[in-house]
């Protein structure tokens, strides 16, 4: 299976609130290419659902080091910063902060 599919099969279990299995296809994915931010990020979002917050916050911090302007991780990266009331990082992280 290409990691395109893989992706896809990944983002179509997280539709389905199947986040563990979405997972292992991200971690598939990215044993592949480790660099694939979109399987990086999707993965964050899918821990961040199963309330695996540092987790997800390493996913994002992996992205924006391969990608610094991703909007997106960056974003929720912030909200995610916030569930863990670490309030003054994800104020700086949502007011653009990349350093974050």
């Amino acid at each position: 299976m290409f990691t395109h599919d893989l992706f896809d099969k990944g983002v179509m279990l997280a539709n389905l609130n199947r986040c563990d299995e979405a997972i292992a296809c991200y971690d598939k994915v990215l044993k592949i290419n480790p660099d694939h931010t979109e399987a990086l990020y999707y993965k964050g979002v899918a821990l961040a659902a199963l309330k695996k917050y540092e987790e997800a916050v390493a996913c994002f911090d992996d992205v924006l080091k391969i990608h610094p302007d991703h909007e997106c991780a960056g974003l929720i990266k912030g909200i995610t910063l916030a569930v863990l009331k670490m309030f003054d990082e994800a104020i700086a992280r949502v007011d653009g902060d990349k350093s974050l």
